[in-house]
């Protein structure tokens, strides 16, 4: 079991929050794809990298455990991630989500269809 914010999580069932998550190699286009997706049907997009370096500007409750991975070299923890986005995703008050760049990792996905 994760350390997942179980309200937000509840938040998000409550209000049919749906995600579609993009993924693929650099250079494949996923973000071109979300661009024009959330330009034509109103769709929010996120790009899990962007919330990441948005969190560490931000110095917010996440950003001195990002600061240490990124000092340190290690990937940001699977979990620290998807609570950012859960974050994100509750703010925002929105119901459909486009996510690029994540799940990168099986350990992702798995953590994914657990909570969500």
């Amino acid at each position: 079991m994760s350390n997942i914010d179980k309200n937000s999580i509840k938040i998000l069932k409550e209000r049919g929050v749906q995600i579609k998550f993009f993924v693929g190699l650099p250079g494949s286009g996923k973000e071109e794809v979300c661009s024009k997706l959330e330009k034509e049907y109103g769709f929010t997009y996120f790009n899990i990298e962007v919330l990441i370096e948005n969190e560490v500007q931000s110095n917010n409750t996440f950003s001195s455990q990002i600061k240490k991975c990124l000092d340190d070299h290690v990937e940001v923890a699977d979990e620290l991630q998807l609570s950012i986005l859960i974050r994100y995703l509750v703010n925002s008050q929105k119901k459909y989500f486009l996510v690029a760049n994540f799940p990168k990792t099986l350990n992702q996905a798995l953590i994914i269809e657990e909570e969500l």
